[in-house]
């Protein structure tokens, strides 16, 4: 039998000091995750959100959780102008992945949308930081959302009211 997946997303930038709140938050849905039978977890490894829930899954998987860390990155060079502390984070989740997926090899307009739209496809439900429209997180549920998965919100009573339908949008086929 196959495991089944979840993917990450999320905001970039967390409130200040709310970080372990969010972690715990987090920990409380991915236990909820794998006592439902998923065991793969797909993150994109942007900063703030992406990272925090792959260190948070690695913590996890040290405890003898029976988790997969599975890194589906826009491009080869996404972290090359982030802080060196920043870098050393995403670094570190690279090396204790299960599995690294890199969509191309430079960035390129709408890759970040191609690495959600892999993530989305290759997954069963989402778990989301999503407290505000716009960006690439309400992208990736409204991606989600059309394709049927479950969405888990951290804060499903911050959800803001969803933005009217763009028929452009999350087209899952562009990159099949």
């Amino acid at each position: 039998m196959q495991t089944k997946a979840c993917c990450f997303t999320g905001h970039r930038v967390l409130p200040a000091g709310r970080e372990e709140e969010i972690r715990r938050r987090l920990v409380a849905l991915v236990q909820a995750r794998v006592a439902e039978g998923y065991g793969a977890f797909y993150d994109g490894g942007a900063q703030g959100f992406d990272l925090l829930a792959g260190e948070t899954l690695l913590a996890l998987r040290q405890s003898g959780a029976p988790v997969q860390l599975r890194m589906a990155l826009p491009c080869r060079d996404q972290a090359a102008d982030w802080p060196a502390w920043q870098q050393r984070r995403y670094q570190a989740l690279l090396e204790a992945a299960d599995e690294v997926i890199f969509l191309a090899d430079a960035y390129t307009p709408g890759c970040m949308q191609q690495r959600d739209r892999y993530m989305v496809e290759h997954s069963d439900a989402c778990i989301a930081y999503l407290i505000h429209r716009g960006g690439g997180t309400a992208y990736t549920v409204r991606c989600a959302r059309r394709k049927g998965c479950p969405v888990y919100l951290l804060y499903p009573e911050l959800e803001p009211p969803e933005e009217p339908e763009d028929p452009g949008q999350c087209r899952l086929q562009d990159y099949l």
